[in-house]
């Protein structure tokens, strides 16, 4: 595997551009396995079906079940449920199969739109794990809502708050910002960051997005 990694930086070393650091090259190394181990994973799924080659797995059935199973509805439980929900597997896969066999995703703004949802999901995935280490209890909610409501009668005309069903979810929100955002400060301090200070200060502002290079 680790030649495999040396071959690919080497045929991107020849094409790229020389202001390509060491640490690039790393940040490459570690999406190209990243990327490995996803394909991997999925050629461990249980193959079920194929479109032109691209597959439908077990797992894409079982996402699938749970999405659709949320309303209960009745073509789930009939006979012939377990037909109809692989189809409708095969039809919603059936557009990203035809976008691939037009080269849509090599588009440059489809892939620079990717890398950005991969960055932001990986940041969630990252609050998620942080803020399941100490879950906000409802003791906390019910506490911060009977401070909301008390500056709810002094502050506003209906003198009533909204009930704490309807604000129970917002509160929750509001009371994991603060240790999320302590949690960033802390972050912010760790790591060596380092800024280009002429390239800030030639940057157009409002900032635009560059020429996109078409293949």
């Amino acid at each position: 595997m680790s030649q495999i990694f040396v071959l690919i930086l080497l045929l991107f070393l020849s094409g790229c551009k020389p202001n390509i650091t060491v640490v690039d090259f790393a940040e490459l190394t570690h999406a190209v396995w990243t990327d490995v181990r996803v394909w991997w994973r999925h050629m461990q799924q249980p193959v079920i079906a194929r479109i032109d080659g691209h597959r439908i797995t077990t797992s894409d059935m079982a996402e699938a079940y749970k999405n659709y199973s949320v309303g209960r509805p009745k073509w789930l439980a009939a006979p012939k449920g377990r037909q109809t929900l692989l189809e409708g597997v095969i039809i919603n896969a059936l557009p990203e199969v035809v976008a691939e066999k037009a080269g849509l995703d090599q588009d440059p703004t489809y892939q620079q739109k990717l890398a950005r949802a991969k960055r932001e999901l990986l940041a969630r995935f990252l609050q998620e794990r942080f803020r399941a280490i100490k879950p906000i209890t409802e003791e906390e909610i019910k506490a911060q809502y009977k401070a909301d409501a008390d500056d709810w009668a002094r502050t506003s005309s209906t003198k009533t708050p909204p009930p704490y069903e309807a604000m129970r979810d917002e509160i929750r929100r509001q009371i994991a910002y603060t240790p999320w955002n302590q949690q960033l400060l802390k972050m912010r301090s760790s790591f060596p960051i380092v800024v280009d200070t002429g390239a800030v200060e030639s940057l157009p502002f409002p900032p635009e997005s560059g020429p996109e290079r078409r293949e």
